[in-house]
C-alpha cells in the first residue's frame, strides 16, 4: 500500500524575514528583535539576500550604555516602501 505524502513547502529565512519587515514597514526594527522574534542568527546573510533582490533595506547604527556606563552598539534595520 502506497502513502502519498504532501510535500509542504516550508517558509524560508528569506521570507521570514521578508514578512516581519513587511510587518512592521517604516519601523525601525532591533536585532535582538530579529534574533529573539524569529530565531535567526544569520538575518545579515537574509539581509544581504533581500538586497540582492532590489529590496530597500535602511539600517542604522545606535550607541547605548549599560546601567555601568559601558556603551554598546545596537543595529536596527526597516524596510522602505
Amino acid at each position: 500500500m502506497l502513502f502519498k505524502k504532501k510535500l509542504l513547502k516550508k517558509e524560508t529565512q528569506q521570507e521570514k524575514l521578508l514578512s516581519y519587515l513587511i510587518k512592521n514597514k517604516n519601523k525601525w526594527i532591533s536585532a535582538k528583535d530579529i534574533v529573539n522574534n524569529l530565531k535567526m542568527l544569520q538575518y545579515n546573510a537574509r539581509l544581504y539576500q533581500l538586497r540582492r533582490r532590489w529590496f530597500t533595506i535602511d539600517n542604522k547604527l545606535e550607541t547605548k550604555k549599560t546601567r555601568y556606563w559601558k556603551k554598546f552598539k545596537m543595529g536596527f534595520f526597516r524596510l522602505v516602501l
